[in-house]
């Protein structure tokens, strides 16, 4: 009988290790996808435009709340504020990832954020949208009909856009931030200026046909103006990468953490005003 016990408990330390060690290394390996998202979202550029977008709503909404009373306006912002918190904005995105995450993909796109050229056209995408080249932007878009590039280039620009659906999440990321701050609002305009809840998705879409056009010619000017230095060999080594499995699932993915992370906010917007409890 001794022996049995000792047998037993000998099977149920060996038993209990080996658990430890599966836990650990279950805990371990959420650990690295974690940091490994992580460094995908600073890489990628993703986490500096993540941390912008409590900027960008609220001062979209400083232009919209002037027509409320002061007390209004802080309960509207507190609202905002909270629902767009910029480190909540990150963990939702790096939920996003962890539940879609192809770490064959995210390495093979790390790699390619890694590659000199790759580098180079981000600086150049950076410094194109920076305040220092504002007058130089007004004055390309300003004579580009009277300087227009040849046909090639604008054809290649044009199929970039459509390779990346660049205009499409443009579109969709500003009538998705918009509407997230009508939803932080609508308690507190005047009834016959309410969205309804259940109307959203028809408002969605008159937006996003409205300004679909006009973002278009937007975009591809922005893209004309800012690969207006790169070689045409260059251009299209950059945009090939797009057509590869890891490029069409890392432009998909960008669209879909913001799509993710603009519903998760807009979701703590209607909850913070009672909407989900009706």
């Amino acid at each position: 009988m001794f022996n049995k016990i000792q047998k037993s408990i000998g099977f149920s330390f060996i038993l209990t290790g080996f658990l430890l060690l599966s836990t650990e290394s279950a805990v371990s390996q959420q650990v690295n996808h974690h940091e490994r998202a992580k460094r995908f979202l600073d890489e990628s550029g993703m986490m500096h435009q993540l941390r912008e977008i409590p900027h960008i709503i609220m001062g979209q909404f400083e232009e919209e709340g002037s027509k409320f009373d002061m007390e209004t306006r802080q309960k509207i912002a507190a609202t905002l504020t909270s629902a767009f918190e910029e480190e909540k904005l990150v963990d939702d995105a790096i939920s996003y990832l962890l539940n879609d995450i192809e770490a064959g993909h995210i390495q093979t796109v790390m790699d390619w954020l890694e590659h000199p050229l790759t580098q180079r056209m981000n600086e150049l995408e950076i410094i194109s949208n920076s305040d220092s080249l504002e007058s130089s932007r007004y004055d390309y878009f300003e004579n580009i009909e009277n300087n227009l590039p040849d046909q090639s280039r604008i054809d290649m620009i044009l199929e970039f856009d459509e390779l990346t659906n660049a205009t499409d999440n443009t579109v969709y990321f500003i009538a998705d931030l918009y509407l997230a701050m009508v939803t932080a609002m609508n308690p507190y305009v005047p009834t016959a200026e309410k969205v309804s809840m259940e109307d959203i998705p028809i408002v969605r879409g008159l937006i996003i046909r409205e300004m679909h056009e006009s973002y278009k010619n937007v975009t591809i000017g922005m893209n004309l103006f800012t690969y207006r230095t790169v070689t045409d060999p260059d251009l299209l080594a950059y945009f090939d990468f797009y057509r590869t499995p890891a490029g069409s699932w890392f432009s998909d993915v960008s669209y879909g953490v913001f799509e993710n992370v603009l519903k998760k906010a807009t979701s703590r917007v209607r909850e913070i005003n009672g909407y989900d409890n009706e």
